[in-house]
């Protein structure tokens, strides 16, 4: 079954913002019964939005896009950030030869030690909207297909530069194809999570953690704090062992891996880009 677009634009501020706006103005009607996911997808966007409200760089030829899911009651809300990893972790392997793609919490795709895609989960709590406030949750993700911004001091990479086949009238793998595997993997973990659970969905993140076992620099009560990565506990939050040998937790921020080199306020996510003056 195809990936069920519900609007598609050439030009558009963000893919988040416009599903948002499509809920407020009554489009459930759009949103198909027969699909758990319903997409609304650009070729570039104007002023796309990362975590911690950064900007999103939009090059051509990537794939911009928001999941439009309706939330399970049942399922708590940090599956969501983990399975939405797994996807397109699983599609970013379905068209590379890369056997490192993994998971950097709390929102990366790495190949190898380049970020490939990030993602961003948001709900729409407005007072004004026609449907109950938290029903749908929308995830935005961005994957290089193309190519890959320019990010000083990041390591960047695109599903292009890591390609096992590509299509073979373009010579270049297409977006379409690479949104509907994105579609049909973002289907199987959220039925996955809906049947086995959250635990078995931290599992499998762990099993493709980016950085286990190296020192970080991580954000804890509002201080930057420094540890040993130890994946994810079985609630989402990033695991570390401080210098005295305590175990703590982060649920929130950047974590910066210190042999890499970087500050706190020089994160990306998938193609996000801060201004000249940093974060």
């Amino acid at each position: 079954m195809a990936a069920h677009v519900i609007r598609k634009f050439a030009v558009t501020d963000s893919t988040n913002r416009q599903a948002a706006a499509l809920l407020r103005q009554g489009a459930e009607g759009e949103i198909s019964n027969l699909h758990q996911v319903s997409w609304v997808i650009a070729d570039r966007q104007t002023a796309g939005r990362g975590r911690l409200a950064r900007t999103w760089v939009s090059e051509p030829g990537n794939l911009y896009a928001t999941a439009i899911v309706p939330a399970d009651p049942n399922l708590s809300a940090a599956a969501y950030p983990l399975l939405s990893g797994l996807a397109v972790a699983d599609t970013v392997m379905h068209f590379s030869n890369a056997p490192d793609i993994k998971l950097k919490w709390p929102n990366d795709v790495f190949a190898g030690d380049a970020k490939v895609s990030g993602i961003l989960i948001e709900t729409v709590d407005d007072a004004h909207v026609a449907y109950e406030p938290g029903r749908y949750l929308l995830i935005g993700i961005g994957i290089n297909v193309a190519s890959s911004p320019k990010v000083e001091g990041r390591a960047t990479t695109s599903i292009t530069q890591i390609i096992r086949y590509a299509d073979a009238l373009s010579g270049a793998v297409a977006v379409s194809s690479v949104l509907e595997t994105l579609d049909k993997n973002l289907s199987f973990w959220l039925g996955r999570a809906a049947s086995a659970g959250l635990d078995h969905i931290v599992s499998a993140w762990n099993d493709r953690a980016y950085g286990v076992g190296r020192e970080a620099r991580f954000q804890l009560s509002n201080k930057t704090q420094s540890g040993i990565f130890l994946g994810i506990s079985d609630d989402g939050a990033a695991r570390f062992r401080q210098p005295d040998g305590k175990h703590v937790l982060a649920y929130a921020g950047d974590l910066v891996f210190v042999a890499d080199g970087d500050r706190l306020d020089e994160q990306h996510s998938e193609a996000e880009q801060v201004d000249a003056a940093g974060d």
